[in-house]
């Protein structure tokens, strides 16, 4: 499997811990992981981004129209980072719909083959009354998807076994919410 997986968010959503629970699925199959983070000022909401290769890679940083797949666990953040994805790749994005992409962008899109993906994981998280969980829940919700390269009891494997004990219950709940999301709002 060589992929490439960008996921993009803000300061305190758990991007760096769900990076962790890509790779170690990944490496699980054997494959080699490499990768790169960048931190903004993270710890006042600001960006941060992590950069994931899975396979034969050597630098690890991807460049822009090379990603695969691009987790976007806030949505404005998908305008700095959507030129990452490769025509042809999947997005998956945290939002209720995507009315909030202009028709130009659509157009790039759909001009690119570029799906996303979208669910609104931050309010299922706030119902577990868990708002840090909306990683793992959109992490259940893509590997709910038949071309994600992650299977699902992989993951909640992962998920299991690198959860602190005292969140293990709550993340795995939140995966489940993922898992079980049915609504599929795609462009």
């Amino acid at each position: 499997m060589n992929t490439q997986i960008l996921l993009c968010g803000v300061g305190g959503q758990g991007i760096l811990f769900a990076t962790r629970i890509l790779s170690e699925a990944a490496v699980r199959l054997g494959h080699r992981v490499i990768g790169s983070e960048t931190h903004g000022m993270s710890q006042r909401g600001g960006s941060v981004t992590s950069h994931m290769k899975v396979g034969d890679y050597h630098g690890p940083l991807i460049r822009r129209g090379d990603a695969d797949l691009l987790f976007c666990f806030e949505k404005n953040e998908i305008f700095a980072n959507l030129t990452f994805l490769k025509s042809g790749g999947i997005g998956y994005v945290d939002a209720p719909n995507l009315d909030f992409i202009p028709d130009n962008i659509r157009a790039l899109l759909d001009a690119r083959q570029i799906e996303l993906r979208c669910m609104d994981a931050s309010s299922l998280a706030l119902k577990l009354n868990a708002p840090l969980v909306l990683n793992l829940i959109l992490i259940g919700f893509a590997s709910n998807h038949e071309d994600f390269p992650l299977k699902r009891d992989l993951l909640q494997d992962v998920i299991t076994d690198i959860s602190p004990q005292r969140f293990r219950d709550l993340n795995l709940k939140g995966f489940e919410v993922g898992l079980e999301y049915k609504v599929d709002v795609e462009i």
